[in-house]
């Protein structure tokens, strides 16, 4: 919890509360959480002068996830499913090229 309160995308809202805009939640922060680290995190960025808007520091994180997600499928996850579907194909049907 003590991390939402530095993170980009959790917006004050006084009384030690913050609404995180990812998850759309109150966080009270003099509550102890067990919860892991979350993979939204996001350093607070100032540009030209100003703080980014929480909305925006959302926009800027779900897109560096959204291209983390893209460049996760790899050639050898190809390779193996290749090699599966042929693997369930008899002898005679890839002789034959039937397949």
């Amino acid at each position: 919890m003590l991390e939402c309160k530095k993170c980009g995308i959790a917006e004050e809202t006084g009384e030690d509360m913050i609404f995180c805009h990812k998850y759309r939640t109150a966080i009270n922060t003099k509550v102890k959480s067990f919860r892991q680290e979350c993979i939204f995190f996001t350093s607070r960025i100032v540009e030209g002068g100003e703080l980014l808007s929480p909305q925006e520091h959302l926009y800027l994180k779900e897109a560096e996830q959204a291209s983390i997600a893209r460049k996760t499928v790899s050639l050898p996850n190809r390779r193996r499913f290749i090699a599966k579907n042929f693997a369930t194909y008899s002898g005679s049907e890839m002789k034959n090229g039937s397949f």
